[in-house]
């Protein structure tokens, strides 16, 4: 983890510095890449940290800044990493990338010489214990969005001076009206239903191997009792090895990639640009003098 004192040493190495959330996450880009001396990885302590890193570094006109997060249960920003500065992954977690039978059987860490069917068997096994916990976390997750959604801002300083202007900042904003719906709505009826819906919906996902995006793979991989960061290493590396890698994580290199090359561009074009406006202003400089000395030569 890099300390706030050693942040700017860590900005100005003349790459790509990126933020991630976890010590796995950042061994499991570092083999996967296979040490790309062009993209600095490192540490932050989870979501809010490692946005505020970015944030913080385009205050202070850092653009070499960026980061790469979970996207847990929101719909992520895969559609959009030519234009955002945090990238978040289209599977659920970093250890979905993991979920890969044929790797796993050809990395370093099958000691047991299991084939890559009896690993894939295995995984479907543990994500099937899983169902009624991930419909609970969708549900969970439902009615925060839905409570949150548009949630009542901070009245500017000076609209509030007393009781009164209080209450209408909070009970006329839109969200009050909505939060009232709500506890009407949101019966315990309507869990249950949302919770059975949820649960039929990552039970389809268990045929169709949809579930390697959207279940847990951290709590896949919690019941193997696996030394974690070398499982990372040792899958990241027989993945990159055997042409496996996630399109995300290929496209994520390339993208920090094209990050860096418009930099260093238009840091170029800058320089040209101040050289020549130097250039030009020493030439008039000189030209100056130059018709000075031959208006005195001519007195």
């Amino acid at each position: 983890m890099t300390t706030p004192s050693s942040l700017s040493a860590f900005y100005k190495r003349g790459r790509i510095c990126l933020w991630v959330e976890d010590e796995e996450t950042r061994t499991y880009l570092s083999t996967a890449w296979d040490g790309d001396v062009d993209i600095a990885i490192d540490v932050a302590k989870g979501h809010t940290e490692l946005v505020s890193f970015v944030h913080s570094a385009r205050k202070d006109g850092v653009r070499n800044v960026f980061a790469f997060r979970d996207r847990d249960f929101t719909k992520g920003n895969r559609g959009k990493w030519k234009s955002v500065d945090v990238f978040a992954s289209s599977a659920l977690e970093a250890e979905n990338y993991l979920l890969d039978g044929t790797a796993i059987a050809a990395s370093t860490v099958n000691t047991s010489g299991k084939t890559a069917s009896e690993i894939e068997t295995m995984m479907l096994s543990f994500a099937k214990d899983l169902d009624w916990w991930m419909a609970c976390r969708a549900t969970i997750s439902e009615l925060h969005d839905a409570v949150t959604g548009g949630f009542v801002e901070h009245p500017t300083w000076g609209s509030v001076r007393d009781a009164e202007g209080a209450k209408v900042a909070i009970l006329n904003a839109p969200w009050w009206g909505k939060f009232l719906a709500l506890r009407t709505s949101w019966t315990s009826r309507r869990v249950k239903a949302r919770i059975a819906h949820h649960r039929h919906r990552f039970q389809q996902m268990l045929t169709t191997g949809a579930w390697k995006q959207e279940f847990s793979g951290d709590k896949v991989w919690t019941k193997s009792n696996r030394n974690r960061i070398e499982f990372f290493r040792s899958v990241a590396e027989s993945q990159r090895l055997l042409g496996r890698l996630p399109s995300d994580v290929i496209d994520l290199q390339a993208e920090l990639l094209a990050r860096k090359a418009a930099i260093a561009k238009e840091v170029a074009d800058a320089k040209q640009a101040a050289e020549a406006k130097q250039a030009a202003e020493a030439a008039k400089a000189a030209d100056i003098i130059a018709r000075r000395a031959a208006a005195a030569a001519k007195k």
